[in-house]
């Protein structure tokens, strides 16, 4: 297969053209490399020649596409939801031979479970192999993962962790979070809407797709699509994005779902969620004949841009903003600590300096904000033992399983106002490693 593609390849380079640079919006993209054409040396008129290239460029893509289409297997074609092109991407590759690869999503695109995260996760396999098939690409991985993050926080960090790179391609994977989190259905639309929308403002160029992973108790139902993959589709759908059910290729072929220790589900899993390596190569393999189908199916289409449908499909966030670091201790009174060093870091790229923590129970935090909806963006164990208190005197426990972000307030129905939140530890509780990174604040 390896053999055939590299075939393929150096045919279709003879392709002419060049990609733009990145959006307008963002100007760290670099300069795009001159095409490869065809030695003018040879006699005959300009129309002559540029008649025989194009002849030669239609028959070889015409016969580097029956190749593939002759050796491509359909064995996870149930569930790959292909809509849109991966076209952009594959001139990319063969034109400007330079492709940014960014993986975006939790703890199971950040690699947790595998031997070695940056070789033997799907995403190192994945990246890796790219690099083995386009020789002569100069391809960037870039990984921006958080464990135990959703779609939230994936919108949140975009102007920070995604904007300055500026990727061709990005791979999206937080359905399962957004399932633990239970932002809500609508709540999940919104944040993947809004971040659909910025993505494409930042690159109209860019190729997003969209991974739908499981667990144990997610596999087992009826339908492929759960409570945190399903508004992420319907967003893909309107869109014309690719979304690939991930977890379910693999989990349907699990006899034994019954519980996370059953010896079959171990075969693939450390635990309810995460593979081991066995279970990254088949994810793997399942996002390998994504890929094989799109370039099979490329004509040599030049990189277009994305035109976005003229209504959204649900509320786009206009305004929305992540408080951390100096920002964050500006912004923030009462008697919890600020300590600069490092809160948290994850992925390739990922950092971020200062964070609030408290030494007793009781003791509080407050932060005033105007907007719709505000979030707490934290690291570290405890948070069962948080309370909250929003405009009010009395106190809530919030409900939570430990990931993070967590939601305190989201009004997608109301006007912005100004909200006073206050944070503390139940009483008779023992706050130990719990780091406040910031705040995420919709705006209007």
């Amino acid at each position: 297969m390896k053999k055939r593609l590299l075939a393929w390849i150096l045919a279709a380079m003879l392709l002419a053209g060049a990609l733009q640079g990145c959006g307008t919006s963002n100007e760290t993209s670099g300069d795009s490399t001159d095409s490869v054409t065809l030695d003018t040396s040879t006699e005959g008129t300009e129309s002559e020649h540029e008649s025989e290239t194009e002849a030669v460029t239609e028959e070889s893509i015409k016969a580097g596409t029956e190749t593939m289409v002759g050796t491509f297997e359909d064995k996870y074609g149930d569930y790959i939801f292909y809509r849109g092109s991966l076209s952009n991407t594959i001139s990319k590759l063969i034109n400007e031979k330079k492709l940014t690869v960014m993986y975006y999503g939790g703890s199971v695109t950040h690699g947790a479970g595998a031997s070695d995260s940056e070789k033997t996760s799907w995403r190192g396999l994945f990246g890796d192999w790219l690099k083995t098939s386009f020789p002569d690409a100069e391809i960037t991985n870039l990984s921006a993962a958080i464990s135990g993050t959703g779609s939230k926080l994936g919108l949140y960090r975009l102007e920070t962790d995604v904007v300055p790179y500026c990727p061709d391609l990005i791979f999206i994977e937080y359905a399962i979070n957004d399932y633990y989190l239970k932002d809500g259905h609508e709540e999940i639309r919104i944040q993947n809407e809004t971040m659909i929308r910025r993505l494409y403002e930042m690159n109209p160029k860019i190729d997003i797709v969209y991974l739908f992973t499981e667990n144990v108790t997610t596999a087992g139902s009826q339908t492929v699509l759960h409570a945190g993959s399903k508004p992420q589709n319907e967003v893909a759908e309107y869109y014309g994005l690719n979304s690939i059910a991930l977890g379910r290729a693999l989990t349907d072929t699990i006899t034994d779902k019954s519980s996370a220790s059953s010896a079959e589900w171990k075969t693939y899993f450390q635990d309810g969620v995460h593979p081991i390596d066995a279970g990254y190569a088949r994810y793997f393999e399942v996002i390998k004949e994504f890929l094989i189908h799109e370039v099979a199916a490329y004509q040599g289409e030049q990189a277009t841009d994305k035109v976005l449908p003229e209504t959204t499909l649900t509320t786009v966030m206009k305004n929305y903003v992540m408080i951390c670091g100096e920002e964050m201790k500006n912004a923030v009174t009462g008697e919890w600590s600020y300590k600069r060093g490092l809160g948290m870091s994850s992925g390739s790229i990922v950092k971020y300096n200062g964070y609030f923590t408290v030494d007793a129970a009781t003791k509080e935090l407050s932060f005033t904000f105007t907007g719709k909806g505000v979030s707490i963006f934290f690291a570290g164990s405890g948070v069962q033992e948080l309370q909250y208190s929003l405009d009010k005197p009395s106190w809530k426990s919030v409900s939570s399983d430990g990931n993070r972000p967590l939601t305190l307030l989201f009004d997608n129905e109301g006007e912005a106002a100004e909200h006073t939140l206050r944070i503390r530890f139940r009483a008779g509780s023992r706050p130990s490693d719990f780091r406040i990174i910031g705040f995420l604040v919709w705006v209007d």
